[in-house]
């Protein structure tokens, strides 16, 4: 029967330890220790496996690396150990050899890391394991840096759960890409869930990272703090499953935004709380990521697109700001009050400016299209100074037509010397 397990992170912290050892001697065999993409090596020293191994571990222990600084670095015969400084902090190190006849044994675990950090250690969970399927689990409370979950991220990846809840967490649910000792991380630094649902509540929160795969998942984010991580959003989030649905009511979120990452999204659902423009800041991609945008509903909060929908963007009520930086096709059918800036070159198929919109293209450097004519109501505006809107294969704009009100009703900036083309 299902049951809700709740992430205590209270295990001890223990201070992992492993090892490998030199099993095959040969002088023209080249010896490595890697973490990450950092190296230390030696060439088959001394005769024997065991002089070798103290000369690998010599130099990983003299390593100024700071991967390999956070490691202690022992040799008892032709055997190295390593063993965290910190406890509870995990590693991954592997070894090789190169060339030759010279062989190495596999990495061994001595002492298994352990520490409330780690979603791989059955301790942190209120039933001694890891949930099981169709469970919820909840993370709740934590609130102290020393519980940070950063290590054992894949450890859920293969449990499809009914529910996640994220609540009223300030600590960090993953690894910034930048390591506080200075290196770009080589641990996984997304949380890999698959759970049906997920509920993120969490409004001092400063990182978080989720990535539910090719799982189906309806994500819900209610709030985050302010991120720790300059240039991006405190929640990042990615999953391509086609059904995928999100819905962001506050916080800044960030959806498939670091280089190479992918995202698929069936619908998203903007809104807010109390401030139409700042509560949901959300970006939707990058220039060097994709993502696969069906449907958008808002009504309000601030959107940055990096790409185009397969369906409309329609806004309603006091529908924030869209900021466009796409160079797709994007349909849109904006209600009430709201704002649109174009910096992209894009093709927008059909556009409807509902009462007081506005449409802003004043600092776009690229050009873009717009298929057919815009379609306003009273008080919307269409700021376009520089003439960046064309209609395909034309070098002219179709213009913009009055719904229920007369032209002077909607205000029209498409530079000197221009006409106002209207059906």
């Amino acid at each position: 029967m299902p049951s809700t397990i709740l992430f205590r992170a209270d295990a001890t912290k223990v201070a992992g330890q492993s090892s490998i050892t030199i099993t095959g001697y040969d002088v023209a065999t080249t010896y490595s220790l890697t973490i990450g993409n950092k190296v230390v090596s030696t060439l088959g020293v001394g005769g024997t496996a065991a002089t070798t191994a103290a000369a690998l571990q010599a130099l990983a222990a003299a390593s100024q690396d700071p991967e390999f600084l956070e490691l202690n670095f022992t040799v008892i015969s032709a055997t190295i150990f390593w063993t965290a400084k910190v406890a509870g902090v995990a590693f991954n190190v592997t070894g090789a050899p190169t060339g030759g006849a010279g062989t190495m044994s596999g990495v061994s675990i001595v002492i298994a890391s352990s520490g409330p950090g780690d979603l791989s250690v059955l301790a942190n969970y209120s039933g001694g394991a890891l949930p099981a399927a169709g469970d919820t689990l909840i993370f709740e409370n934590l609130r102290t840096a020393s519980t940070d979950i950063r290590y054992g991220l894949s450890a859920l990846s293969g449990i499809a759960l009914a529910k996640i809840i994220f609540r009223n967490c300030s600590i960090d649910f993953g690894l910034p890409q930048l390591n506080q000792l200075g290196y770009f991380e080589y641990r996984p630094q997304y949380l890999t869930l698959n759970a049906a649902i997920i509920e993120f509540d969490c409004p001092e929160c400063q990182l978080g990272r989720l990535d539910t795969g090719a799982n189906q998942v309806a994500i819900t984010v209610k709030a985050t703090g302010t991120s720790k991580v300059n240039g991006l959003k405190t929640l990042l989030w990615k999953g391509t499953h086609a059904s995928n649905v999100c819905y962001f009511d506050r916080g800044q979120i960030g959806v498939a935004v670091l280089a190479g990452e992918t995202a698929v999204i069936a619908t998203m659902n903007c809104g807010y709380v109390v401030s139409a423009t700042s509560d949901s800041v959300v970006q939707i991609g990058s220039n060097a990521s994709t993502v696969t945008l069906g449907t958008v509903n808002r009504t309000g909060g601030t959107l940055d697109l990096y790409c185009g929908t397969s369906g409309t963007i329609t806004s309603k009520e006091s529908a924030g700001l869209i900021r466009l930086f796409t160079s797709s096709t994007t349909a849109f059918l904006l209600s009430y009050a709201g704002s649109i800036q174009h910096f992209g070159s894009g093709t927008i198929t059909n556009m409807t400016l509902g009462n007081n919109v506005s449409f802003d293209s004043t600092q776009n450097e690229y050009g873009f299209q717009i298929t057919n004519v815009v379609q306003g109501y009273k008080g919307c505006s269409f700021i376009d100074p520089f003439k960046r809107a064309v209609a395909p294969a034309a070098a002219v704009w179709l213009g913009i037509k009055g719904n229920g009100c007369k032209n002077k009703d909607m205000t029209v900036d498409r530079g000197e010397d221009c006409i106002i083309q209207a059906a």
